[in-house]
């Protein structure tokens, strides 16, 4: 950051960036951009692979983007779901959604910390590229 630039600008792409990791680290069987959002459909329980990352929005017309998506999610009779957090685009979308009748449901707390170098995960910790039989077991169970 240089001289005069703003702190909370940083902050907000550090936030964008963490939303972005979390579409990439649960990813959707099937998506669709609709008007920068991106729509998402899996089955089994996971909500935010079965919700609308609401990270950038191009449209000019947001009314009729909600409709686009409950289209969608109603094409596949799936409940409607956004997800939403702090810089949702647009800005007023959770006030739009409650306006038609939605209600928050589950809300998740994303915690980070720097890695140290060297030490080694608890024993009882798995890390792996790709999901096991029994994760999945859970996941599409749900």
């Amino acid at each position: 950051m240089t001289s005069g630039e703003n702190p909370s600008r940083f902050h907000d792409e550090t936030l964008r960036r963490l939303e972005r990791l979390h579409v990439r680290a649960w990813p959707a069987g099937e998506t669709r951009r609709v008007n920068g959002w991106l729509w998402r459909v899996s089955g089994g329980g996971s909500q935010r692979a079965n919700s609308v990352s609401t990270i950038d929005f191009t449209g000019d017309d947001a009314a009729a983007a909600i409709d686009r998506v409950e289209a969608l999610y109603r094409d596949r009779k799936a409940p409607a779901r956004f997800h939403t957090y702090a810089l949702t685009q647009p800005a007023d979308l959770a006030t739009r959604l409650q306006a038609r009748g939605y209600r928050p449901t589950e809300s998740t707390t994303t915690m980070i910390a720097t890695a140290q170098p060297g030490v080694a995960p608890p024993d009882d910790v798995e890390i792996s590229a790709d999901p096991t039989a029994e994760w999945l077991d859970v996941y599409l169970g749900a």
